[in-house]
Parts: structure tokens; sequence; C-alpha cells
């Protein structure tokens, strides 16, 4: 079972990165190589606008730092710490 605090590059492709919208990493990983590789373009298309964060997410917070990771990741740049 995948949980919200494993690192989201070690978690399966069902796990939820935005919660407000409910866009798992396999969606989000999917856009990227369609080439949406702009992180405000990528956040606009999935609708991950950090009004409701702190209350729907279990990470307390913006999936932002998700997104980062994982848009690094596919660009082949090292994760951020």
């Amino acid at each position: 079972m995948t949980t919200c605090m494993e690192d989201i590059l070690e978690a399966g492709d069902e796990a939820t990165v935005c919660y407000c919208n409910q866009v798992n990493k396999k969606e989000l990983v999917s856009l990227i190589r369609q080439g949406n590789t702009d992180l405000g373009a990528l956040k606009r298309l999935i609708g991950a606008d950090g009004n409701r964060c702190a209350e729907l997410s279990p990470r307390g917070r913006c999936c932002t730092p998700e997104i980062v990771r994982l848009l690094r990741h596919e660009k082949g740049m090292l994760p951020m710490a």
C-alpha cells in the first residue's frame, strides 16, 4: 500500500500526487512525457492551485514538491533534497 509520506519517486503509479484533483503519479508522468515540462503549465493542466491542499492532502501541503521531483526525474535531473 502506498502512503502519502512515501517518496513519490519510489511510489507506485497509482499513488496520489494532487489530492485536490485526485491526480495520480501515472497521470502526471504521462503529461510530462507528452512534453508538458513547464511547472506552471503542468500545475494548470492538473488543476493544482493550492487552495485546499492543507485541508485535503495528508501531507498538509501543496503537491508542488512532488510535481517538481517527478518533473526533474523525467527530465534526467538529479532530485532535489
